[in-house]
C-alpha cells in the first residue's frame, strides 16, 4: 500500500482518477455538489451531507501524513449547525477527522466501529489554522494546524485508538443538521502540496552547512517520523528493518526543507535490503508526492529516477555492487540533475544527468526501505550513514 504522503492534488482540474464520490460504502462519479472552482475544491454544505469525496485508492497512514489548505468554511453562526470534515476514513466508516463547526470550533475525532474513541476540541482561528494535517508516528496519531504549512502546532494526539491505518482514504465532506438559509461551502486547496518557505536563500544555506547527520544518535529535531519497530540506531548507523511478507515502506525524512540548486545531497549506504523482486532501498530528494529525484537499489539493480507530475523516468540502471555503489549523491547544477555513485565519498561516477524543469528550491530529504508487495519472506535490513558528511571534496567534485 502506498503511503498517504504520495498522493497530492492542486485541484486545478477535476480528477476522478484521484477522487470519487462516496455514497454509503460505494464509490461513484462526482455529483453536482462536488466541484472545482477557480482551481480549488468546493464541497457544498447540504442538509443531506451528500457532498462527500474520498480518494479513489486506499493509502497507508503509518509513518505518513495528509495535509490541506482551508480556504473557507461553511456559514458560521445562525443555529451553528454547519460542519466541514477533513481527515482519513475507511469504507466501513471508521475515521480520524477534523470537524470545523458552525460555532467557530475545531473538533478532532477518531471513530471506530460506530463509536467515538477520541474527541478533543478547541476554538478555530482562520489564520493560525489555515492548514490542517493528520499524521502518524510511532503509534501516535497527531492532529496539527499551521498558518503557512511550514510551522506546525499539535492540537491533539492519541495512541492506541484501534483505527486501522494501512487502508485509509483522505476525505472531504460538508453538511448541516439544523436550519441554514445559506449554508455555503467547504473550500480547500493544495492537498499534500505545502507552501514554499518565504526565504529559500536561507534554506539553501542551511542545506550546505547544517543538514548533516552522522547517525550516532536518533535526531528528532531534524528527522521524522520515527517508527520504533523499524528505525533504530545501531553502532552509530541508522537501520531500517523491513518485516517479512509486508507491503510497505519505512521512510525517514527531514522536518526542514532545503534548497538543492547548486548543491547536493550525499548519503553512505553500507547495506541495502536483500535482492528480491520488490525490495527497494532508497535515497529521495522530494519536492512533493509527485515530483522527486531518487537513487535506489531495486532487486539487484541501481536505478536513477526522475519523477515529474507523477510520471517516472528511469535511466542508467546498472547491476548493484556493494563496494562501487557504497555512496550515493543527487546534485543540481544550472537546471540539470545529476545522479552519482562512489566507493569512498571522494571519487564519483556520474550515472545519469537530466535537464529538469522542476523547481528544486524547496525539497526535503528521505532515506527509505521497503517492499511493494507481500512476496518477500526475508527482505532484510537497510543501513544508512553519514548524510552530507562525506569527504569535503564530494559536494563539488564533478568526477
Amino acid at each position: 500500500m502506498a503511503e498517504l504522503a504520495t498522493l497530492s492534488d492542486n485541484f486545478a482540474t477535476k480528477d476522478e482518477t484521484k477522487w470519487q464520490h462516496l455514497s454509503g460504502s460505494t464509490l461513484t462519479a462526482w455529483n453536482a455538489y462536488e466541484t472545482i472552482v477557480s482551481g480549488q475544491l468546493s464541497i457544498a454544505c447540504r442538509s443531506q451531507y451528500d457532498a462527500h469525496l474520498v480518494s479513489a485508492d486506499s493509502y497507508d497512514l503509518t509513518g505518513s501524513f495528509g495535509l490541506v489548505e482551508v480556504i473557507s468554511r461553511p456559514a458560521q453562526g445562525g443555529d451553528a449547525s454547519t460542519e466541514a470534515y477533513f481527515g482519513v476514513q475507511r469504507l466501513n466508516g471508521d475515521n480520524a477527522i477534523f470537524i470545523l463547526t458552525g460555532n467557530g470550533a475545531w473538533d478532532t475525532q477518531i471513530n471506530v466501529g460506530g463509536s467515538s474513541v477520541f474527541d478533543v476540541y478547541g476554538t478555530y482561528n482562520t489564520t493560525n489554522h489555515r492548514w490542517l494535517r493528520i499524521r502518524e508516528s510511532s503509534g501516535t496519531i497527531y492532529f496539527e494546524a499551521s498558518p503557512d504549512s511550514i510551522t506546525w502546532t499539535t492540537l491533539s494526539s492519541t495512541s492506541g485508538s484501534g483505527l486501522t491505518l494501512t487502508d485509509v482514504r483522505p476525505t472531504f465532506q460538508a453538511g448541516y443538521y439544523g436550519t441554514q438559509a445559506t449554508p455555503g461551502s467547504f473550500v480547500v486547496d493544495n492537498f499534500n502540496i505545502p507552501a514554499t518557505p518565504p526565504d529559500p536563500g536561507a534554506v539553501r544555506t542551511a542545506m550546505a552547512n547544517s543538514m548533516v547527520w552522522d547517525m550516532s544518535a536518533r535526531d528528532d529535531n531534524q528527522w521524522t517520523p520515527w517508527n520504533a519497530a523499524r528505525h533504530s540506531i545501531v553502532s552509530n548507523r541508522l537501520q531500517i528493518a523491513v518485516p517479512a511478507n509486508t507491503n510497505g515502506y519505512y521512510a525517514l525524512g527531514t522536518i526542514q526543507s532545503f534548497d538543492l540548486r547548486g548543491n547536493a545531497v550525499v548519503v553512505e549506504v553500507p547495506q541495502t535490503l536483500n535482492n528480491g523482486t520488490s525490495c527497494e532501498t532508497q535515497m529521495v530528494v522530494l519536492i512533493n508526492g509527485t515530483n522527486s529525484a531518487l537513487i535506489f537499489k531495486g532487486n539487484a539493480s541501481m536505478i536513477f529516477r526522475h519523477r515529474a507530475n507523477g510520471t517516472n523516468s528511469d535511466s542508467g540502471a546498472v547491476t548493484y555492487n556493494a563496494t562501487t555503489h557504497r555512496w550515493w549523491r543527487i546534485r543540481e547544477s544550472g537546471g540539470t540533475i545529476f545522479w552519482d555513485t562512489s566507493p569512498d565519498g571522494i571519487t564519483w561516477t556520474n550515472r545519469r544527468s537530466l535537464a529538469s524543469a522542476l523547481n528544486w528550491s524547496v525539497v526535503t530529504i528521505q532515506v527509505n526501505a521497503g517492499t511493494y508487495d507481500t512476496s518477500q519472506a526475508t527482505p532484510g535490513t537497510a543501513i544508512f550513514d553519514n548524510v552530507n558528511l562525506p569527504h569535503p571534496r564530494s559536494f563539488f567534485s564533478m568526477l
